[in-house]
């Protein structure tokens, strides 16, 4: 499909010795979010996360439904980049380690930093060994450090992942081996 100049916003970022460049698409759909990039000359893709409809406007009869509990906070989307350095991204920056303006407001430097908070870090590792098997972890980051549009939380800060994407096929696993993943790692 064809997208617009304003649908897309560029990047270019220096990582060690490692060269990474592309866009990242910003328009409301299934690939919102999406990274188009070279990392090293090689091209990089990385699939973005849909904003969800409202059950009341989905057409779900006939068909196999999942339904999980809604948490309200960051959409982040964790995955390793070809240098083996683990990375984060929102629906709107390719990546969680600079500062945004929707970190700026909930007065934190990046996204990564609140991450970190949780679990002192244990989380990142085991979403690190699930990355380095070629998956891409999606979840939502709450808390009242990370206040969300409705809800006030009582816990500081954490993660609930909700999709799991096989990264050599950029699909989406199903529910049960989603759950299986999560529950062997803890």
């Amino acid at each position: 499909t064809k997208c617009k100049p304003n649908e897309i916003r560029d990047f270019h970022y220096k990582l060690g010795g490692h060269d990474w460049k592309g866009v990242i698409y910003t328009k409301r759909n299934s690939l919102m979010g999406s990274v188009f990039s070279l990392f090293d000359n090689k091209p990089f893709v990385i699939r973005g996360y849909p904003k969800i409809r409202y059950a009341s406007d989905s057409k779900v009869l006939d068909k196999e439904v999942s339904v999980q509990m809604k948490y309200d906070g960051t959409n982040i989307g964790l995955f390793l980049l070809p240098n083996g350095e683990i990375m984060g991204k929102t629906r709107l920056m390719p990546r969680w380690d600079v500062q945004s303006l929707q970190a700026m407001k909930r007065q934190v430097s990046h996204w990564k930093e609140l991450f970190m908070k949780i679990d002192d870090g244990y989380l990142l590792k085991q979403v690190k060994y699930l990355a380095e098997d070629d998956y891409m972890i999606f979840g939502e980051l709450y808390g009242y450090l990370n206040p969300g549009e409705f809800i006030k939380y009582s816990i500081p800060i954490a993660f609930k992942a909700f999709d799991i994407v096989d990264t050599r096929t950029l699909k989406f696993l199903s529910s049960k081996d989603m759950e299986d993943l999560c529950y062997e790692l803890d």
